[in-house]
């Protein structure tokens, strides 16, 4: 946890500690590397034994036991459409938008294609991505896109 966590009630630390765990589960399947990938297995599991040591202590429910609390902070990092809803890092706009990867692309009428990244420009946030269907090579925005996981 960051320094300026400590200053959190037990409710807002329980809050920053579920949607931390839904972070590193992104993390997770983002990176390529082996060893990130243990690196955010084990953080996930020292959040989860916290998540449920203060739940349990504290008579609370949960992202693991309430369907509706797990549906809130799964929806900060997988949104419906476009990027997860936390200060992404330079290393996970990097995998997130990793080339080869699938996404879904939302059009105006909030619809959507699918499509394989080819190729990011991330200072000009666009993405090339080569659609389903026979349907070219477009670029978009990053706003309009959403890996599939």
């Amino acid at each position: 946890m960051k320094e300026k966590d400590r200053n959190l009630s037990v409710l807002q630390y329980l809050d920053k500690l579920q949607e931390e765990y839904y972070i590193c589960e992104l993390r997770k399947k983002i990176y390529h590397s082996v060893s990130c990938k243990k690196y955010y297995s084990r953080v996930m599991e020292f959040k989860k034994e916290k998540i449920l040591d203060i739940s349990e202590k504290n008579n609370l429910r949960n992202i693991f036991d309430d369907i509706d609390i797990r549906n809130k902070f799964m929806r900060i990092v997988y949104p419906e459409f476009g990027m997860p809803m936390y200060p992404m890092t330079g290393d996970d706009l990097i995998n997130y938008f990793m080339v080869g990867s699938d996404v879904r692309v939302e059009k105006e009428d909030k619809t959507y294609l699918i499509g394989v990244i080819v190729s990011v420009d991330l200072e000009k946030k666009i993405v090339h991505v080569k659609l389903n269907q026979g349907k070219g090579e477009k670029p978009f925005h990053i706003m309009y896109l959403t890996r599939i996981l």
